[in-house]
């Protein structure tokens, strides 16, 4: 790979396209990739033998990392760079595997799924037994970003602009529960920025 990735550089040297022609060209190549791909779930229909259809893969699934190297080339990017952040979105993955699995295996048991994440992915799924440990680790999270409750309402200080657009509490738009929890006041579910914040809530397992 380190190989084919240093001739990618060399021939950029000559080609010389602009990185908006780099682009374009990966978006053409990785459409085509996901045209073949989508004979073998039927979404496209084709007259490829199925052997056909897996060389035209790897032809396009190739064209589309040509593409992509170089794109990541022009930032100057080594291999050795790409390499290990790829293997840090491995671990990640891994982590989130575990996690889901772990969820699927006390399924059957009675309780509830706590979730919560930011940038609208749930970072964490994790079981709890009682509805009250639910509601308390959702409003945790919520207090761990120094939100706090205003007016019956989730309140962000760090987003309080003083005008009616961003007002500390227009970041959490509609997506938010509210409810009274051993004497307090709890937020059991809410979504910070339209989902590009942190995220959190629980459901019934």
């Amino acid at each position: 790979m380190k190989e084919a990735y240093e001739e990618i550089q060399e021939l950029d040297k000559k080609d010389n396209c602009t990185i908006g022609d780099a682009v374009m060209k990966f978006n053409e190549e990785f459409g085509e990739l996901c045209t073949e791909i989508n004979k073998t779930t039927g979404r496209k229909l084709s007259t490829d033998t199925p052997k056909q259809i897996k060389a035209n893969i790897l032809e396009e699934g190739a064209d589309s990392l040509q593409n992509l190297f170089l794109i990541m080339s022009r930032y100057g990017f080594s291999l050795d760079e790409i390499s290990a952040e790829i293997s840090k979105k491995n671990k990640k993955w891994a982590s989130q595997v575990d996690k889901r699995q772990e969820v699927k295996k006390k399924k059957s048991v009675t309780g509830f799924i706590v979730e919560t994440g930011h940038d609208s992915g749930y970072e964490s799924g994790e079981f709890v037994s009682s509805e009250d440990e639910a509601i308390n680790m959702v409003h945790e999270f919520f207090l761990d970003y120094d939100f706090e409750i205003r007016e019956g309402k989730p309140y962000d200080a760090g987003n309080d602009a003083g005008t009616a657009r961003d007002d500390g509490f227009s970041c959490f738009g509609d997506y938010w529960t509210i409810i009274t929890h051993e004497g307090q006041q709890k937020v059991t579910n809410f979504t910070h920025c339209d989902g590009e914040g942190p995220v959190g809530s629980y459901r019934k397992n």
